[in-house]
């Protein structure tokens, strides 16, 4: 049985090694995530150290996905939006382990920081993702609309550089 819940500024620095774990593995995989391969521990670690801080600002909203205990997937939304912006969350860094994929947690938990994102009011969720991946399949099975493909947006954690695709969900 997989659980999502909320993870806070407070838990995550005693998560950072299984978010380390998931992060290198998901960009070794050629997840375009940010980061090219191979990702270090250090700059996993200095990376989850920023996320860690912009939940305590409320910039962000994070989720885990715990099967048996481990730490299985991860997601955060992007609250801190210009004034202009307010009725929006960005979801970003939708990952999960390679072992654990193909069980419907990275539904799970989008579904989850959606429902978050609606119970603060906010009516639109906003992400992107490499063009024609299983996790735009994933976003469109969700109900998630493409926007538009941007050609050579991101190198691959690989290097070459890949097609974009913005995609949007209207909440409620």
């Amino acid at each position: 049985m997989v659980r999502i819940a909320p993870i806070t500024p407070d838990q995550l620095p005693a998560l950072t090694l299984a978010l380390c774990d998931i992060l290198i593995e998901t960009v070794g995989l050629g997840a375009s995530v940010g980061f090219l391969a191979p990702l270090s521990l250090d700059e996993a670690r200095a990376f989850w150290s920023g996320i860690c801080q912009a939940l305590a600002r409320g910039d962000r909203l994070m989720w885990g996905a715990w099967a048996d205990e481990a730490l299985v997937g991860t997601v955060q939304i992007v609250v801190g939006m210009p004034g202009n912006q307010q009725h929006r969350v960005d979801l970003v860094k939708l990952m999960t382990l390679p072992s654990a994929r193909g069980g419907g947690i990275g539904a799970a938990l989008t579904l989850a920081a959606e429902a978050e994102a609606a119970r603060r009011g906010k009516t639109l969720v906003v992400l992107d993702t490499v063009a024609g991946n299983p996790a735009q399949r994933l976003y469109e099975r969700l109900g998630y609309e493409a926007a538009g493909v941007i050609p050579d947006y991101a190198r691959s954690s690989a290097g070459p550089l890949e097609a974009t695709c913005l995609m949007y969900k209207r909440l409620g």
